[in-house]
């Protein structure tokens, strides 16, 4: 639901500590200071993201400016994500009527109207559409502008049995996200115990300059490799400590650009 900011009849000489009720048909009520007014104005976003974890469909709740509208949002889903195609970007979008709105389209910065705008259309949100049609990696933009914007994501390597007599010296584990996107990749592995984590390329026990594991990123998968006890002067991955199954074995960093 949209108000107009100007249509409120807003005073000049609005004090800082001056309080108004800015109430819509709907019956919700907000409350803006006069002090705060500015950002309302230009800029304004209070808005709360339900399901931000995981892959289930967002929900957005609270306020945002758009345009010079207020506009009220509750427990509001998107539309538009079906017609998108998978293993995409998708924007999410407030429109002056209400709308919340998925889009392939990049947004660009708007000095005049103080957001991530694509027309009269503001870019509140950045998500991933993944290969199973699901909505990963949820995150709110920032509200001020930047050459280019940089997330993080943190996933799980899963099940890995490092043991040559029991195992397989190799795991792949997907990304999700586009290839030339990522920036910034690190793997760390914790043992059975869950009392230690080393990264990947750690060296061997004999500090030999010898490392005991690497990794590489291609257009689907993070593959990570450990390297044999066999070819080690000291001790790798390849051993009992590192065996258990049923268990994350570690976590994957990616630093990414969304534009």
């Amino acid at each position: 639901m949209a108000v107009k900011i100007s249509d409120l009849g807003i005073q000049s000489n609005l004090a800082d500590t001056d309080v108004m009720h800015l109430r819509t048909t709907g019956g919700i009520d907000r409350q803006v200071t006069g002090k705060n007014l500015k950002s309302v104005v230009q800029g304004y976003n209070n808005l709360y993201m339900t399901n931000i974890v995981g892959t289930a469909e967002p929900v957005f709740t609270g306020d945002v400016e758009v345009n010079s509208s207020l506009i009220a949002l509750s427990s509001e889903s998107g539309t538009g994500f079906g017609a998108l195609a998978t293993s995409s970007n998708v924007w999410v979008y407030v429109t002056t009527a209400g709308a919340v709105v998925y889009s392939a389209t990049v947004p660009s910065w708007n000095g005049t109207k103080g957001g991530w705008y694509n027309g009269n259309d503001r870019a509140v949100a950045w998500m991933r559409k993944d290969s199973g049609d699901t909505h990963r990696y949820k995150h709110f933009l920032p509200t001020e502008q930047k050459a280019t914007i940089v997330l993080k994501e943190i996933i799980e390597i899963g099940d890995w049995d490092m043991l040559t007599a029991t195992g397989t010296s190799f795991k792949n584990t997907a990304h999700e996200l586009a290839v030339s996107d990522i920036r910034v990749t690190l793997v760390n592995v914790r043992n059975d115990a869950d009392n230690t984590m080393y990264p990947l390329t750690a060296p061997d026990s004999a500090s030999n300059g010898l490392v005991i594991g690497h990794w590489i990123v291609d257009g689907t998968n993070i593959s990570m490799t450990r390297v044999d006890a066999g070819d080690l002067v000291g001790t790798g991955f390849d051993n009992i400590g590192y065996d258990s199954t049923g268990y994350n074995r570690g976590f994957i960093t990616i630093k990414h650009k969304a534009l």
